[in-house]
């Protein structure tokens, strides 16, 4: 299953990434479909995930909506990586193609997220 988001539709409305994927994962479980799936592969790096209990957040948005966390395995495979190095492991064709703007499409350069990536890939380039 393929899902999309447009944060530039919630206006200032104060929303974190974990609550809108887990929300969606939540749609997804309890779908017909969900039954088939029963791991969350989150890409989640050093800099924004608790490794001490990365999914707490994300079982607590799956219990609001009512799907029991306990039925999913996560996994972070790169957890252990900061997001420089995400960013400076990632193949310069795909970096180029890549985005996390937080407005939509085309990337509004003005963004944290935007910033970010234009600052790791000049130190990368």
């Amino acid at each position: 299953m393929e899902f999309g988001f447009d944060y530039g539709t919630l206006g200032e409305i104060p929303i974190r990434d974990v609550a809108v994927v887990a929300m969606f994962v939540a749609i997804a479980k309890r779908s017909r479909a969900g039954k088939i799936f029963e791991s969350v592969v989150l890409p989640w790096h050093k800099d924004e995930v608790d490794l001490v209990n990365p999914a707490h957040r994300f079982k607590a948005v799956l219990s609001a909506h009512g799907v029991n966390p306990d039925s999913l395995s996560f996994e972070f495979p790169i957890a252990g990586m900061t997001k420089a190095e995400v960013i400076a492991a990632t193949p310069p064709g795909l970096l180029e193609l890549t985005h996390s703007c937080r407005y939509g499409s085309p990337p509004c350069g003005e963004c944290r997220p935007c910033k970010d990536l234009q600052s790791y890939y000049c130190r990368i380039k």
